[in-house]
């Protein structure tokens, strides 16, 4: 039964807080510790939900993380009850899928140093875009084809892959204290926004992958948007940026 997939989510918890508890000893000093104050907690949180860039990154990380998460939600229809592939063949095609979605996590790391945050997430949108629209066009004027959406799939959550470190390591380069507290603001938003796209494509028809396609249409047009109106233009404004608050 599918019920037993959360038994095994429990049974692996468990393990990881046993590791915690035994292994894994608090090591930051006593004279370095800070108590737990509710009220700096809140302040800090309305903190971030005030600061334009930071909301603008976390919104950006949610609707990136939504691309790659809503694809697990639809494409187990569109390979096995559409193009009647089995699940061990779809097994395999997400397989693919998930190596694309890494090799954009691992260009993220390798082109950070490398161009301006600019550049690199603009041309991480631009295999997200790219994508969509394959998935759009395609599902809407020739219907479901197996590599139409799978190279689509594999365009957007290799985009996808690179935008949501990017914009997780920006926004906690806003900050120069409580960054456990402001990651977890940042996960909290993505996870939200996740779960608000996951409703919207279980209610979507999957006959075809154009509704797919053209969600992925509508986050990347968000994307773009909360992209060029929060990113710095300028070396200057790069510089005021990523100053920590």
């Amino acid at each position: 039964s599918w019920r037993m997939i959360f038994f095994g989510i429990a049974v692996l918890a468990g393990i990881v807080g046993l590791i915690l508890l035994l292994f894994l000893p608090e090591t930051l000093a006593v004279s370095n510790r800070s108590p737990i104050r509710l009220r700096e907690t809140l302040s800090t949180i309305v903190g971030g939900l005030r600061n334009t860039r930071f909301m603008s990154y976390a919104l950006v990380f949610a609707l990136a993380g939504s691309v790659q998460i809503v694809f697990g939600v639809a494409a187990p229809f569109l390979y096995q009850e559409r193009l009647r592939f089995s699940p061990a063949a779809y097994g395999l095609i997400a397989l693919l899928v998930g190596a694309a979605n890494l090799m954009g996590e691992v260009a993220c790391s390798a082109l950070a140093q490398r161009t301006t945050p600019r550049q690199l997430c603009f041309g991480a949108w631009s295999f997200l875009a790219v994508g969509a629209l394959v998935m759009a066009l395609s599902g809407t004027f020739s219907g479901p084809g197996f590599l139409a959406i799978t190279v689509a799939s594999c365009l957007s959550l290799a985009g996808g892959g690179t935008l949501c470190p990017t914009m997780y390591g920006m926004g906690l380069g806003l900050f120069s204290r409580n960054l456990g507290l402001m990651g977890g603001m940042i996960s909290a938003i993505c996870y939200l926004g996740i779960s608000a796209s996951t409703a919207v494509v279980a209610h979507l028809p999957q006959n075809t992958q154009a509704p797919l396609g053209w969600l992925y249409v509508t986050l990347g047009i968000f994307v773009f948007i909360l992209l060029f109106f929060s990113l710095p233009r300028a070396k200057e404004d790069q510089a005021t940026a990523s100053k920590p608050a």
